[in-house]
């Protein structure tokens, strides 16, 4: 590899020493170049502040609605009265619309707010991935001479933190037990079986869409748990609390330490907990929408839908569980395409 520009200089092949120093230097420029004119430092502490200004919303939110409620409730019970006052009923009425305006109106900017917060994840996302990348890159190496059980510590500790940017989980938007249980009383190219038709196709295709999702997740709470097994005793004889980077240091530090969480423990960690408990709920009620198809019966630790997710979560569960629903949507795809074959 030639270090001086075309026509200057000599052709000086780099050392394995200059190598590795230029592939920390790459991993260096990862974690610091910016990314549409933010740094990954500014955009996890822009995703923390979004974050913390979503969830205030969220409770003005419920407040609004609380009171919305409780004006509905004293307005029928005003109307239940013997003698009820039309007047006091109209001013009630009046300014219960004040407040569903406003119901609406903070409805409006939690979505707007949710939108940024989508769009700073994809790009920490894409940052994250790009660590990992060069750090396996690194692992990979056999010109790196460093310390790989450390490298190892690095990526678990970032797929952890891509974890927390990860896209949200919807449930089946159809009733899976009815779907499957149909049956069409006419046959041919009538109506009813072109609905019929175009909804299972729906499904199958929002089943892809869940089932690609799940995987990407899957590989990656996999991989977790390998380097876990892989980096525990090692983590164990140093600070966990040291970040890879300080410049990501400086960021969470000031933001309460939050996700400085290096991996090794197999228990999720307490700053992480509250997304993994609800990524994990998510895909445990998509769990028990298929559970209750009769025809999809798969043998698991998930039996009924009065299953709970353990407040003590290990990545570990987390797997199983996502192979649970993995072997549910795979079998659920077999009887759409069927359906769809033969209807």
């Amino acid at each position: 590899m030639n270090i001086y520009p075309k026509g200057k200089g000599k052709n000086i092949p780099l050392t394995p020493f200059h190598k590795r120093e230029l592939a920390v230097f790459i991993l260096f420029c990862c974690l610091t170049i910016t990314l549409n004119g933010q740094s990954l430092a500014q955009l996890e502490l822009k995703f923390l502040n979004i974050n913390q200004l979503l969830n205030t919303e969220l409770a003005k939110y419920d407040s609004l609605n609380t009171v919305h409620n409780n004006m509905i409730s004293a307005i029928d019970k005003e109307k239940q009265k013997d003698a009820a006052d039309e007047e006091k009923i109209t001013n009630m009425l009046a300014s219960t619309v004040v407040i569903s305006n406003q119901v609406k109106e903070q409805q409006i900017k939690i979505d707007r707010i949710e939108n940024d917060l989508e769009s700073i994840k994809k790009s920490l996302d894409k940052k994250y991935a790009a660590i990992i990348d060069s750090l396996k890159t690194l692992e990979n190496s056999s010109e790196y001479s460093g310390n790989k059980e450390f490298l190892k510590s690095q990526i678990l500790y970032y797929i952890e933190k891509r974890l927390l940017v990860a896209p949200k989980i919807y449930s089946l938007s159809f009733d899976a037990q009815k779907l499957i249980q149909y049956k069409s009383s006419s046959k041919g190219d009538t109506l009813e079986q072109k609905i019929y038709k175009e909804y299972l196709s729906n499904a199958l295709s929002e089943v892809n869409t869940q089932a690609e999702q799940l995987t990407l997740l899957k590989d990656e709470i996999e991989e977790i748990v390998f380097l876990q097994n892989e980096t525990f005793d090692f983590i164990e004889d140093i600070d966990s609390d040291i970040p890879f980077n300080p410049v990501i240091q400086s960021s969470e530090k000031s933001a309460g330490d939050e996700n400085v969480f290096l991996g090794g423990d197999p228990r999720v960690s307490d700053n992480q907990s509250s997304k993994i408990y609800f990524q994990a709920n998510s895909y445990l009620h998509i769990f028990n929408q298929l559970k209750t198809s009769s025809e999809v019966d798969v043998q698991s630790p998930w039996q009924t839908p009065t299953d709970t997710i353990p407040a003590n979560l290990t990545f570990q569960q987390y797997l199983n569980l996502l192979v649970e629903v993995d072997k549910m949507l795979q079998d659920y795809k077999i009887i759409l395409k069927h359906k769809l074959e033969f209807n």
